[in-house]
């Protein structure tokens, strides 16, 4: 995030290549600056580490972000803080959750009900946070990064995946060169379905391509724009859970007891959050037993229908 503007302002000014379009994807990188569950004697709290960090580092901000904290440029590492300042599109996916987040503030494993009482805080502030984020993807689950995870594709929100709200961003911003995703093939099926042409790009292949007079190459480049914006005016590329339980969303990350490492049972996790089941139970309008033995799907449906 912090390199987005600087790396466009060298291309388009340091080496003239204006043609060049810059965008960036912020994977997990939004950082809150807020004060940590617990302090650790033997290590600095995380905003004293950033602030003797960035002089130790000798760190760059971008100067419209520094212009902002001129006395307190460090903020400038923290995602809500710098992207007023940002000219460049970035698109931001964030778990509401983020254990790396949860690291920091010196949270550890959530076992307690104080710690998931400081974690749900956490999701409150993320989301709050996303106002004016005008591209963001975040799931209420507890996990870091996700590009780099082999299950990327099937994290989605109110049935809309990750791929499909990163196409419908790069939809609202028409690169002059064609796709930004042009070689991925999930993009690509995502794109036919949203424009519905069986075709995004214009350009047939050269064994196929029929002599054509300039009026009709005009005047299907505009019937393309045309379907192009009206899938972008159709589709969404601002997604934030409106669930706020941790883990409330199907296609979560699973989450493992630290203790065991093993898989834990949802039932459990509602434990750990110091709820009284038999209160959950009269809240979903269902007795004790059969909240007990209720399907992991089944009860995660009941919890987000009454989000």
């Amino acid at each position: 995030m912090l390199n987005l503007d600087p790396i466009a302002g060298l291309l388009h000014m340091g080496y003239g290549l204006t043609h060049i379009t810059v965008r960036g994807v912020s994977d997990s990188g939004w950082f809150l600056d807020r004060a940590p569950y617990s302090q650790d004697g033997h290590s600095l709290a995380p905003l004293d580490a950033v602030k003797k960090g960035i002089r130790l580092w000798q760190g760059q901000v971008p100067l419209e972000c520094q212009a902002c904290y001129p006395s307190e440029p460090w903020r400038c590492y923290f995602g809500y803080r710098a992207y007023p300042t940002l000219s460049s599109p970035l698109f931001v996916f964030q778990w509401l959750f983020d254990e790396a987040q949860m690291t920091a503030d010196n949270v550890g494993a959530p076992v307690t009900k104080q710690q998931w009482d400081y974690i749900h805080q956490m999701g409150d502030s993320l989301r709050s946070s996303f106002h004016n984020v005008s591209a963001v993807f975040a799931p209420s689950c507890i996990s870091h990064s996700v590009l780099t995870k082999k299950d990327w594709q099937s994290i989605k929100i109110d049935e809309i995946s990750l791929p499909q709200a990163l196409r419908c961003w790069e939809m609202s911003h028409p690169h002059q060169n064609g796709t930004l995703l042009r070689d991925a093939p999930l993009a690509l099926k995502v794109a036919r379905n949203m424009v519905r042409s069986g075709r995004v790009a214009t350009e047939a292949p050269p064994s196929r391509r029929r002599k054509a007079n300039g009026s009709n190459r005009g005047k299907k480049k505009k019937e393309t724009r045309a379907r192009l914006r009206r899938a972008s005016a159709s589709c969404s590329h601002h997604l934030i859970e409106r669930c706020s339980w941790p883990q409330c969303n199907h296609s979560c990350p699973r989450l493992t007891n630290p203790f065991t490492g093993q898989e834990m049972d949802f039932i459990e996790l509602l434990k750990s959050f110091g709820l009284d089941m038999m209160s959950v139970a009269n809240a979903l309008g269902i007795d004790i037993h059969t909240l007990n033995n209720m399907d992991h799907e089944e009860l995660l449906n009941l919890l987000t229908q009454r989000a």
